[in-house]
């Protein structure tokens, strides 16, 4: 036990801020707290204390006061023990306030190499980088060797370096290819000093200029629109100065600018068209010429409207004839008269009017079977019909043979 107490560390007790050393603050709290005899150990700290490398020089107390000594509390790390390492040179270790650490270097902090430097290191025995720099890229012109630009075929090109470079050519950020001999047509050339070959077919075989025709496999020809005698023109037949273009003349244009519809025209001068004037006893309509209706007959069998005082009527197939625009009609009707007095009934008409006055419409009517008995026609000018009226004694149905004109209003 004793052993141990008196081995003191290998040390300076005091440090360079006047701080007892940590490996001297556990030596002497380990006396303090020993539980042997103190006398003993205090023997032998006044023997330690009274000479040695690192002692403390003029202590003549025969006893030493450890409670009262001031403990300063430092930091010991864990890697250390009571017995500190010997640093060897070399190893660039260093102690600073009780704890191991590396020396510094001269290696400033920060990012070496780029696209135009590289990044040069030192490392000394230990592994450690000493040194860092940056040094730019350059590339001598004799670091670069080959033979001339060359192409192996009209389809693969092969570049290779050749000659003497220079540092321009090894700066230079484009290079421009050529080579003598004739890129085949196939493959987007020209084919030497004449056109040949399926794509081009003779194209360039042409020094005018206008609208080229391929007439067959390998041949083609100069072609321009040529206007007729007449009727057409041809703007830039050829194309050279734009689109051809045509337009109507002479007569065709004359037609083009008519607009009427439904009408009949001729030729009526140079380039000039006129229409025809349709008489009054004709008629066109829809692409027919016909007869004017101012010449018209035939049948209808009419619409009779009992109006007064009749119960009952029979209408019969009547005929009708017009000439210019009057219309006569004959015919017959059955009437059974309700009552006796007026009696009026409705026919309609077989050309349509539209009359104005009662006495657009006249004419007379009479039964075989009564004598006396006869009627007077007039124009309904509200519902456009003829009116026959009549003044009855006798209530049965008779047949009334009638025949009236009337005007086309």
């Amino acid at each position: 036990m004793f052993a141990s107490l008196i081995n003191p560390p290998n040390a300076p007790l005091i440090d360079d801020r006047g701080f007892i050393k940590p490996e001297w603050y556990r030596f002497l709290l380990s006396l303090v707290r020993a539980d042997d005899d103190l006398s003993a150990a205090d023997e032998e700290i006044r023997l330690l204390a009274g000479g040695g490398d690192g002692a403390i020089a003029g202590h003549t107390s025969d006893a030493w006061d450890f409670p009262s000594m001031p403990l300063v509390e430092q930091e010991v790390p864990d890697r250390l023990d009571a017995t500190s390492p010997v640093l060897e040179a070399g190893l660039g270790m260093v102690e600073r306030n009780g704890k191991l650490d590396l020396a510094n270097t001269t290696v400033t902090p920060g990012n070496y190499g780029s696209a135009s430097q590289v990044a040069t290191f030192s490392v000394d025995p230990q592994g450690r980088l000493t040194a860092a720099a940056n040094v730019s890229i350059a590339i001598p012109a004799s670091a670069v060797s080959g033979v001339a630009l060359t192409k192996t075929d009209d389809t693969n090109v092969t570049l290779t370096l050749g000659g003497s470079p220079s540092t321009a050519l090894v700066a230079a950020t484009s290079l421009t290819l050529g080579w003598s001999g004739t890129l085949a047509v196939a493959r987007g050339g020209t084919g030497g000093g004449s056109a040949s070959g399926t794509l081009l077919d003779n194209i360039s075989g042409f020094s005018s200029t206008g609208q080229l025709v391929r007439t067959g496999a390998g041949s083609y020809a100069f072609r321009t629109l040529t206007a007729p005698a007449a009727g057409i023109t041809v703007s830039n037949g050829n194309g050279v100065s734009g689109n051809p273009t045509l337009a109507l003349a002479d007569d065709l244009a004359a037609l083009e600018a008519l607009s009427g519809t439904n009408t009949i025209y001729y030729r009526s001068g140079a380039n000039t068209w006129t229409a025809v004037t349709i008489g009054a006893n004709l008629s066109f309509s829809g692409g027919t010429l016909d007869a004017a209706q101012t010449l018209a007959s035939g049948t209808y069998t009419p619409t009779l409207t009992n109006v007064t005082n009749v119960s009952a009527s029979t209408a019969y197939q009547c005929r009708y004839m017009r000439v210019g625009n009057v219309v006569t009609v004959s015919g017959r009707a059955d009437v059974d008269p309700t009552a006796g007095g007026l009696v009026e009934l409705g026919i309609s008409l077989p050309v349509a009017s539209n009359f104005t006055t009662v006495q657009q419409c006249s004419g007379t009517a009479a039964n075989d079977q009564v004598p006396g008995q006869s009627a007077a026609f007039y124009s309904d000018i509200t519902n456009d019909r003829a009116r026959m009226i009549w003044n009855t004694t006798d209530t049965a149905n008779r047949s009334m043979c009638f025949i009236f004109q009337y005007e086309v209003i």
